[in-house]
């Protein structure tokens, strides 16, 4: 994915008549000390891919063949196999059918001026002169004749799905099998989902993500949690302070740290493989770089929502409260924002309420909704911190509870499958 995404990146730049160097590439693009990038770079080169990059030696460039678009189809067409094809090129599937669905289209269009088949398809004009090329030097007899003449593919009509409401409608009739209305259900949520983004302005160098909400619960599929669009500063100008050619561990860590707490103080809890993603490294980078900064305490998904072996977290929080550390002292030590260290301390004091009021472990873990793990912790601290020597602090702690009484979440609504009368 990494070097994939590298790649697009020089390919689109050059697209739009510009260069980039490798201190552009490795300094704020990507999280990769120049080494690793010219690593990941030599066998897309060694293949010929076109990628050029300012400051790139004449020996180099003469290797060049062409771009990956079109390197991929030729040698699709020359027979090779395509999951090699896919795993030299470093490319998603949904990366191939564009680019093999592009060709075929461009075929379909070939007697039309260039800028306007490639305005048609939605590709560079670079891309479209490759495919064109290529299509005149196929001979009749050849392999790629036989695979051209499958056209497993839906009615090219129904490419103006990227163009117009309509053929994105047709798109859904035909390849998806959606009936009318729910084609124009699904239309609607789009609509809505595109409004989302546009109440959210960005300025130079932010990215809008989608993350679950840091309310939600874990043990909950993606699929019905809640979501919510937040702004990350993907690059900032003290990106360019920390960073450097041969290490870029400040850098990464830099960013690992602002898109956990910015996404937080949004309302948005990101996994470690959300911020492997954003970050481009891998998921063990993320909890290596995690475990080198043991007193920075990052509001991720697995903080939380209670997730994995993280509850030392709130027990450090909890610990240096009742040791009589301000919430502003405990904000620049554990790197917590206020809102999550309210949280938890508001969450031990509705354990520690319904526990004084002798209530059971099970009926706590119910009336709060809190798992069973993170309540037995919480009664551990309380049973360690109910003591004259902490008198004054579980005084506040209680006033906590006093003030937001613990009350039983809302279960949540159960759908039926309309198999009966009673749904």
């Amino acid at each position: 994915m990494v070097t994939n995404r590298i790649a697009r990146v020089i390919e689109e730049a050059w697209y739009q008549g510009g260069f980039l160097d490798m201190n552009g590439l490795c300094i704020i693009l990507f999280p990769l000390n120049v080494t690793a990038i010219r690593d990941r770079l030599k066998p897309l080169l060694d293949l010929g891919a076109f990628l050029p990059l300012a400051g790139m030696s004449r020996a180099r460039r003469s290797k060049f063949k062409a771009l990956r678009p079109v390197l991929a189809v030729e040698r699709y067409l020359n027979g090779e196999n395509l999951t090699e094809i896919r795993r030299s090129l470093c490319l998603s599937r949904f990366q191939w059918r564009e680019w093999y669905q592009g060709f075929r289209r461009a075929l379909k269009l070939k007697d039309r001026p260039v800028a306007e088949v490639a305005q048609a398809i939605s590709q560079p004009v670079e891309v479209v002169e490759g495919w064109l090329q290529l299509a005149k030097n196929l001979t009749p007899d050849a392999q790629a004749q036989k695979i051209l003449a499958e056209d497993a593919f839906w009615p090219w009509e129904a490419r103006d799905a990227f163009t117009t409401s309509h053929g994105f409608r047709q798109l859904l009739y035909e390849r998806h099998g959606f009936s009318p209305a729910a084609a124009e259900d699904f239309c609607l949520f789009l609509r809505d989902l595109a409004r989302q983004f546009s109440v959210k302005p960005r300025s130079g160098g932010q990215i809008i993500y989608i993350g679950v909400t840091s309310t939600e619960g874990p043990g909950r599929s993606l699929k019905d949690s809640r979501l919510e669009a937040v702004r990350l500063d993907y690059l900032t100008p003290q990106d360019w302070a920390i960073a450097r050619r041969t290490t870029t561990r400040a850098l990464k860590w830099a960013r690992i740290e602002r898109f956990a707490t910015q996404a937080y103080a949004q309302g948005v809890a990101l996994s470690l493989p959300d911020i492997a993603y954003l970050v481009s490294v891998s998921v063990d980078a993320v909890r290596d770089a995690i475990a080198r900064h043991p007193t920075v305490v990052l509001p991720t998904r697995g903080h939380v929502a209670d997730m994995g072996s993280t509850l030392s977290h709130a027990e450090k929080i909890i610990d240096l409260f009742m040791y009589g550390y301000t919430e502003t002292e405990i904000t620049r030590r554990t790197g917590h924002s206020y809102e999550s260290i309210e949280r938890y301390l508001l969450d031990f004091a509705r354990v520690v309420y319904l526990a004084e009021a002798g209530m059971p472990i099970p009926a706590i873990r119910q009336v709060t909704g809190f798992s069973k793990r993170l309540v037995d912790k919480y009664n551990t601290l309380y049973q360690k911190y109910n003591t004259p020597d902490f008198a004054f602090t579980m005084g506040k702690i209680r006033r906590f509870a006093q003030a937001h009484p613990p009350t039983r979440p809302k279960p949540k609504e159960r759908k039926g499958d309309g198999k009966d009368e009673d749904g």
